[in-house]
C-alpha cells in the first residue's frame, strides 16, 4: 500500500513536470490583418500626482508608460452664460482650470503625444432642461439639453476647438459629445436618448463642417451593461446625415453602476465591432474609459483580458483608462497611486509602450488555450510586437514565430514589473503563472 502511494505521487510530480515542461506554439500571419491602432491612453488627473515636477510626471507618462492619447472635459464653465465671453478659468475634473489643462497639452505634445481628446459631462446650464431633481437649469443631476439650443450647442463645441488650437497650437483630435448619457449624477450630467444624440451629433458635424473644424466627433460612450450601446449606433448607422459626421463609435468598460469593472463580453464586442465595420462609411471603435480593477496583481491580469477581449473581439482602435493619478483612497480609479506606479500601470505598459499609434494588428494563434495572443506589425520602430497573457497558475513555455530582427521580451507577474527578460537567443519564451509578455522584434 505504501509503495503504492509512493508510485502514484512520483507519476503525478513526473506529470506536472511534463506538463509544465511542455512547449507550446505561437503562430503569426502577417499577411491577415484587422484594426489599425490609434492608441492608448487616460483622462489627466496628473494634477492630484503633488510633490513631483511636471516634466517628470510628462516624461514618465509618455516615455516609460507610453501614454499617447490623453482625455480631459470640456468643462461647462467654458460659456457660463448665453452671450457670455469664453472663460478659460473654468474649473475642469483634474484641472484645476482649462488653461491649466492647455499647458499639459502643450508639454505633452512636445514629447511627442499628438492625439488630445475631450468629453462633455454637461453643456452650459443655460442650454439645459430642468434637472431631475425639477430644478435648475443646472449642469448636475442631468436634465437634457433643450431642443432650441442644438445650434447653441455645436456654436459651444466649435468654439471649444477654435479656442484649443489658437491656446495650444494643435487641432482637438476629438469631441465626445456626451459622457454617459444614460446616467443622473450629483456632478456633471446630461441625458440623451438616441434619438437626441443624433440630432446634436447633425447640428455639430454641419457647423464643424462649415468651420472647416477637422476634430473628429466621438459618441456615445454608454455602458453595456445599460443593454442601449446598438440602440445609439444603430440611430447613427440609419441616418445617412448623421453616420456622414460621426467616424467613431465609443463605449466604457463599466458594469450598470458606472464604477465597478464590468465591460462588454466577447459576445457583446463582436456585435460592437460587426455594426461599426459594416457602416456606411465604417467607424472606428473606441474604449474611452474604464476603472475599479483591484489595486493587486489580480486587478492588473484582469484588467489585461479587458484590453485582450477589446482588442480582439471589438476590433478597437483605441483603450483609455480613466485617471492617470490619484490618492490611495481612490487607488481602484487610477494607474499611479501616491505617485507609486501600481501592477495596472505596468499590465497597460505591456501594450501602451510598445503598441504605437499605427501598428497593424495580425493573426496570431496560440495552442495553449491558457495563453491570449496578440500581435502587430509596423508599430513604431518595431517590426513586430507580440503580447502574451499566461491566464493560468501554472507556467507556460511557448515557441516563438521565426521573424527577422533583434528580439526582446519584457514580463510582469507578481514578482517583476515589465522586465526586460536576460538569455533570450532561443525561439521560445518562459511565460510565469498568471503574466503578461510583450516580445519585440526591431
Amino acid at each position: 500500500m505504501i509503495f503504492r502511494s509512493i508510485f502514484f505521487l512520483l507519476f503525478s510530480f513526473l506529470l506536472s513536470f511534463s506538463s509544465d515542461a511542455q512547449t507550446h506554439a505561437i503562430k503569426v500571419d502577417t499577411n491577415k490583418t484587422y484594426q489599425t491602432m490609434e492608441g492608448f491612453g487616460a483622462f489627466n488627473t496628473l494634477s492630484f500626482w503633488k510633490n513631483i515636477s511636471n516634466e517628470k510626471k510628462f516624461s514618465m507618462v509618455v516615455n516609460d508608460l507610453g501614454l499617447s492619447i490623453m482625455r480631459f472635459e470640456l468643462a461647462p464653465t467654458f460659456q457660463p452664460t448665453k452671450n457670455g465671453s469664453y472663460n478659460l478659468k473654468g474649473i475642469v475634473f483634474g484641472g484645476p482650470d482649462i488653461e491649466h489643462n492647455f499647458e499639459d497639452v502643450k508639454a505633452l505634445s512636445k514629447l511627442g503625444v499628438k492625439k488630445f481628446i475631450a468629453s462633455i459631462w454637461s453643456p452650459p446650464s443655460w442650454m439645459k432642461t430642468l434637472n431631475a431633481d425639477g430644478r435648475g437649469p443646472t449642469t448636475i443631476k442631468g436634465g437634457s439639453l433643450r431642443e432650441d439650443a442644438y445650434d447653441d450647442f455645436a456654436d459651444y463645441c466649435a468654439a471649444y476647438c477654435k479656442v484649443f488650437k489658437e491656446q495650444t497650437g494643435i487641432e482637438l483630435y476629438a469631441l465626445g459629445l456626451q459622457n454617459e448619457p444614460e446616467f443622473v449624477e450629483p456632478y456633471n450630467s446630461c441625458v440623451y436618448t438616441p434619438s437626441q444624440m443624433k440630432k446634436a451629433a447633425i447640428r455639430v458635424g454641419k457647423k464643424f463642417a462649415a468651420e472647416q473644424i477637422a476634430t473628429k466627433i466621438y459618441l456615445p460612450e454608454v455602458l453595456p451593461a445599460q443593454k442601449h450601446v446598438e440602440d445609439f449606433f444603430n440611430e447613427i448607422v440609419n441616418d445617412e446625415t448623421a453616420s456622414a459626421v460621426v467616424p467613431v463609435f465609443a463605449i466604457h468598460n463599466y458594469d450598470n453602476d458606472g464604477i465597478n469593472v464590468g465591460g462588454a463580453s466577447a459576445r457583446e464586442w463582436g456585435k460592437y465591432s460587426e455594426i461599426a465595420r459594416t457602416a456606411s462609411p465604417a467607424k472606428q471603435l473606441w474604449m474611452t474609459e474604464t476603472s475599479g480593477h483591484k489595486n493587486t496583481w489580480d486587478g492588473a491580469m484582469l484588467l489585461a483580458e479587458n484590453i485582450y477581449n477589446a482588442i480582439n473581439y471589438g476590433n478597437i482602435n483605441a483603450w483609455l483608462w480613466w485617471a492617470l493619478a490619484d490618492k490611495k483612497s481612490s487607488e481602484v480609479f487610477s494607474l499611479i497611486v501616491d505617485g507609486q506606479p501600481s501592477g495596472r500601470y505596468y499590465a497597460s505598459k505591456h501594450f501602451y509602450h510598445f503598441v504605437r499609434p499605427g501598428a497593424i494588428r495580425v493573426r496570431i494563434t496560440s495552442s495553449q488555450t491558457d495563453v491570449l495572443a496578440l500581435a502587430f506589425k509596423h508599430s513604431g520602430n518595431y517590426r513586430m510586437v507580440t503580447v502574451l497573457i499566461n491566464t493560468s497558475k501554472s507556467p507556460a513555455t511557448m515557441d516563438l514565430p521565426k521573424i527577422d530582427g533583434k528580439k526582446k521580451i519584457y514580463v510582469s507577474d507578481r514578482n517583476q514589473e515589465c522586465a526586460l527578460q536576460k538569455n533570450t537567443e532561443g525561439m521560445s519564451v518562459k511565460l510565469p503563472a498568471e503574466s503578461i509578455a510583450t516580445v519585440t522584434w526591431e
